[in-house]
C-alpha cells in the first residue's frame, strides 16, 4: 500500500478519531479466501495505536482497526473503548 493512499485513510479516520490525528498506522496484509475466478488479492489492516485520558486523568490505551481494500476503500472501521 502506497503513502499517498495512507495519508488519505489517516485523515478519514481522523475525522472520526481525532486522537489519531499524528499517529503513523502499522500496515498488515491480511490474506482473504480465493473469489469466484481463483484470484486472491489481500485486504490490508492498518492499526493506529495511542493513548487517551480518562474521566480520573488515568491514561486509557486506545486502538483503531481500519480494515482496508486493495483499492484504498475502506471496509470496516473498529475501536476499542
Amino acid at each position: 500500500m502506497d503513502a499517498k493512499t495512507i495519508e488519505t485513510i489517516t485523515k478519514k479516520v481522523s475525522r472520526k478519531f481525532p486522537e489519531v490525528v499524528d499517529v503513523e498506522p502499522q500496515v498488515k496484509k491480511q490474506p482473504i479466501p480465493e473469489n469466484a475466478r481463483g484470484e486472491n488479492t489481500p485486504n490490508f489492516l492498518l492499526l493506529y495505536k495511542t493513548h487517551v485520558q480518562g474521566p480520573r486523568g488515568k491514561s486509557i490505551p486506545r486502538v483503531v482497526r481500519v480494515v482496508v481494500s486493495p483499492q484504498g476503500r475502506i471496509i470496516k472501521m473498529t475501536t476499542s473503548k
